[in-house]
């Protein structure tokens, strides 16, 4: 393992109070040049992983612009270090002296 946490970036189609949702959609779709299909996937209510593997800085960076878009997103621990760390290291046979 490197050693340095990383990132995913994950949106719901959650929305920050007092936005309404055709105004974020909007915001959204300026900021990702997303087309409707693209849209219906992010607002679908279902985990969509926008980036993934970011350092700290970075996903903080997306959260931020996201929220000013009126969007919430979750930054947890990049799904690819989980399942880094949740991989058993196999246990080394004991090597018989010669």
């Amino acid at each position: 393992m490197s050693g340095t946490t990383k990132f995913d970036v994950v949106f719901r189609g959650d929305i920050a109070p007092g936005q309404k949702v055709v105004d974020v959609r909007e915001r959204v779709q300026k900021l990702f040049k997303a087309d409707e299909q693209q849209l219906q996937r992010l607002f679908s209510g279902r985990p969509v992983t926008i980036r993934s593997a970011l350092d700290q800085a970075q996903a903080e960076q997306y959260e931020q612009a996201l929220l000013q878009a009126g969007a919430l997103v979750e930054v947890k621990p990049s799904r690819d270090q989980v399942k880094e760390r949740e991989t058993p290291v196999p246990a080394q046979e004991p090597s018989a002296p010669r």
